[in-house]
């Protein structure tokens, strides 16, 4: 739709024709789908209204609240109890990931991780708290290919050559 209003339709169709066939080249399907939910230090997650369920899906996840009612942004205030009661297999944690000394997404996740409300959920057990960078994880463009096949690699496991 943007190709047209801007008079670049067949630019616009090569893009996608190129995000569709790096997404079929990189993306793992896995035999069995997990459940998942993006989870902030302020406590919220996003549903079926966000970008990020769009990166889910793609990946291969299965966003546990996407039918749950979020604000006009499909953000959705997320307790611990109800994290609980969820027991997502996967938390999708956003920050640097790594990339400097004051990461806020990895000492969020070690908070996670070392939480005692919190062993008994199937995330905490497997290690599956996962960080997407924040650059990954805010973007509209084509790019968000980038997002959806690092998610499915942190998920799933990167292909062998």
């Amino acid at each position: 739709m943007l190709g047209k209003l801007v008079n670049q339709n067949q630019r616009a169709q090569q893009l996608v024709e190129t995000m569709d066939n790096k997404l079929k080249q990189h993306v793992i399907i896995p035999k069995h789908r997990l459940t998942a939910v993006e989870y902030t230090p302020w406590g919220a997650s996003s549903n079926r209204q966000s970008t990020i369920n769009t990166i889910f899906e793609q990946a291969g996840l299965i966003n546990a609240i996407a039918a749950t009612q979020g604000d006009k942004y499909g953000q959705v205030p997320l307790a611990k109890e109800q994290l609980l009661l969820i027991n997502p297999d996967v938390i999708i944690i956003p920050g640097t990931c790594g990339k400097d000394n004051n990461d806020s997404g990895n000492t969020f996740r070690q908070e996670l991780l070392h939480d005692p409300s919190l062993q008994q959920l199937n995330a905490i057990k497997h290690h599956k708290v996962i960080c997407l960078p924040q650059a990954l994880r805010s973007t509209d463009s084509q790019y968000i290919v980038d997002a959806i096949i690092y998610l499915n690699h942190h998920v799933y496991g990167k292909p062998h050559a």
